[in-house]
């Protein structure tokens, strides 16, 4: 029996230039049969914001671990994409779709950022289609006038033991936020500490849900840790401890600092360009096929 399951990806990386990108995928009749599916990329509302001067390559892999009633644990280990970017900002990323094994030949999605021409590129490779999106403007500075907001709004420092050495203790700036659902949001530094030789700050941002929000009978609280390095400008490690599905971490892999090659950041020789304004698909296997919308 076959069946269809359309997934709403809005994390991986071509949805971030995108408004949202849908995938639909078919499970093979028998093993090893080619790979079908669909992705679906809708217009996008807000370009990328565009990092120059720090050109790297990474692999970006999330493990997840979800922990049963029974204490039995689920392990989960994927490779989401590979990333590159140039000192003028140019991004490159390979993501695949397929992560069934059997599923041979499954496609990735091939997504080139160009902030100097101003244009996204997503490639369908099958059919060497280049689809041009022209890139809005990226967005600058945090959001205001968030409507659920309650005004109260507080924010202090609090001095922790440490330091190390007798050297002077860490002093974290702290921040606690109140909605109007109820929701209470707290934002905290953490100690600077070294990933893959590179320093990265810290951030942890704990939230709590009141009870009955999410049909929970206590308050739930969910931890999300993000490790940023200035000198690469990426998060190389982030952590999300959430009582509901586990804890997921997501790290770069075999991280290079040294400038990519040029040619990845251009067009394929022998590509056609379709400029896209709306809705556009890709397709594999008997859906096949570019098609708009």
């Amino acid at each position: 029996m076959r069946c269809r399951c359309a997934i709403l990806l809005p994390l991986l990386p071509f949805a971030a230039a995108f408004g949202q990108t849908i995938i639909t995928t078919s499970p093979p009749a028998e093993p090893k049969t080619p790979y079908r599916g669909l992705v679906t990329f809708q217009a996008p509302r807000l370009g990328p914001r565009p990092v120059s001067g720090a050109p790297y390559y990474g692999e970006e892999i999330s493990l997840h671990v979800q922990t049963l009633a029974d204490g039995a644990q689920i392990n989960q280990t994927k490779r989401l994409r590979k990333i590159w970017r140039d000192s003028q900002g140019r991004t490159r990323m390979e993501s695949p779709i397929g992560t069934d094994p059997s599923w041979k030949g499954a496609p990735a999605i091939v997504q080139i950022t160009d902030p100097v021409a101003g244009y996204i590129y997503t490639l369908d490779t099958a059919r060497r289609i280049a689809h041009r999106v022209t890139a809005p403007p990226p967005h600058v500075g945090p959001q205001t006038g968030n409507p659920d907001r309650v005004p109260r709004r507080t924010a202090g420092r609090a001095a922790i033991a440490g330091g190390g050495s007798g050297g002077p203790a860490f002093t974290p700036a702290v921040e606690h936020l109140t909605y109007a659902d109820g929701r209470q949001i707290t934002i905290e530094e953490l100690v600077t500490k070294a990933i893959d030789g590179y320093l990265a700050e810290g951030t942890r941002r704990t939230t709590v849900y009141p009870t009955g929000s999410q049909g929970n009978d206590r308050p739930l609280k969910v931890i999300v840790e993000s490790w940023w390095a200035p000198q690469v400008k990426v998060t190389l490690l982030s952590t999300t401890d959430d009582p509901r599905s586990g804890v997921t971490t997501v790290k770069i892999a075999n991280l290079n600092t040294q400038e990519p090659d040029p040619e990845l950041f251009l067009l394929p020789v022998g590509y056609t360009i379709v400029d896209e304004t709306k809705t556009f698909t890709i397709a594999w296997g008997q859906e096949a096929g570019s098609q708009r919308q």
